[in-house]
């Protein structure tokens, strides 16, 4: 089961990277700023959820299976 943490290290991630692509395409708006921003929304909300106990175990253990495909994705294709 993926910890607050865990969570924390990929919100972390994906925000870096959002701020890199907006300033390197000089907009918020820029496709690849919007794809990432609604990524970092998605694990935003998934934090809060466990944060405070909504989220079930099984829900949890999906999205950290896919978690690690995520930000290996990202890496590749924003180095």
């Amino acid at each position: 089961m993926s910890t607050v943490y865990e969570y924390v290290d990929i919100i972390e991630y994906l925000r870096e990277k959002m701020i890199h692509l907006a300033e390197a395409n000089g907009s918020l708006t820029h496709r690849n700023v919007v794809v990432v921003s609604q990524r970092l929304d998605r694990f935003i909300v998934q934090a809060q959820k466990q944060r405070t106990g909504i989220t079930t175990e099984l829900n949890v253990q999906q999205e950290a299976e896919s978690m690690s495909d995520k930000v290996t994705t990202l890496q590749l294709a924003w180095g």
